[in-house]
């Protein structure tokens, strides 16, 4: 736990609001130039785009885990067994030379 403890001697949340309020602009901007993309390709009615340009203005995100006890499993993990998740293979096949 001395870990957590360092972490938190470092916090500081008003460098973590700017942080977050950053990477949530950068975000935005990458999912805008992704709905004109579309919309140019696919000639989306002027509506259609600033109804999709308002979702991402209204989108939030409600995440009420605790960071404490995200970093805790984190941190237990390695010593968890694994659930192995079965799927379709590739089809590519590794050569050796």
């Amino acid at each position: 736990m001395s870990y957590l403890s360092e972490l938190l001697s470092f916090a500081d949340l008003e460098k973590f609001d700017g942080m977050e309020k950053l990477i949530l602009d950068l975000w935005k901007e990458r999912e805008k130039r992704n709905i004109l993309t579309v919309a140019a390709v696919n000639d989306w009615e002027i509506a259609i785009v600033i109804a999709e340009l308002d979702k991402i203005n209204q989108m939030k995100m409600d995440d009420h885990t605790s960071l404490q006890q995200a970093l805790v499993d984190i941190y237990e993990a390695p010593w968890e067994d694994q659930i192995s998740l079965k799927s379709a293979t590739t089809g590519i096949k590794k050569i050796e030379k």
